[in-house]
């Protein structure tokens, strides 16, 4: 008996993403041709996934958490994932990037909004979570640092002004 090939669609599936996602959805079925179309979306993103084509959407929330996504996805062993971004620059979605690394598909597609589905290897999408991943390390301790030059300066104000108890009656 063969086996059923599996592409897994990843997307917020935000409002105004629906050209995106049947690209999406047009370009995996271009690579595996009769796939069964899995998404990962919430209760309110299931209903538009399901609208667009999809076989099946593995709920996250309500009760699912997304160790159980995990387990759901690995079980179903896709051969390609696609990710479909909100913008043509490729940023952010770091859970969706994440999860398509987890995924081991052997092949794993970029949908921006406009532009054409770009194919990206395992290790180009590591290297781009590694990145991120460390660019929002580095903003928190940034964000950390400047409060704590913050709350030093008020403190050096406050001493300045004759102590905490300075300026009551």
């Amino acid at each position: 008996m063969a086996t059923t090939r599996t592409a897994l669609l990843l997307t917020f599936a935000r409002r105004g993403e629906e050209e995106a996602i049947r690209r999406a959805v047009a370009a995996a079925l271009h690579h595996l041709p009769g796939a069964r179309l899995v998404a990962v979306g919430t209760p309110v993103s299931a209903p538009v996934l399901k609208g667009l084509g999809l076989s099946e959407v593995l709920m996250y929330g309500e009760g699912q958490t997304m160790r159980g996504v995990f387990a759901k996805e690995r079980q179903l062993a896709p051969e390609l994932a696609v990710i479909v971004y909100d913008g043509p620059a490729l940023r952010g979605h770091l859970k969706l990037e994440g999860l398509a690394w987890a995924a081991r598909a052997r092949v794993i597609l970029r949908c921006a909004p406009e532009g054409e589905v770009r194919a990206a290897g395992r290790w180009a999408l590591l290297a781009t979570l590694a990145g991120k991943t460390l660019w929002m390390g580095l903003r928190g301790v940034v964000a950390a640092l400047g409060l704590a030059v913050a709350y030093l300066v008020l403190s050096l104000a406050q001493v300045a002004s004759g102590g905490r108890g300075a300026g009551r009656a």
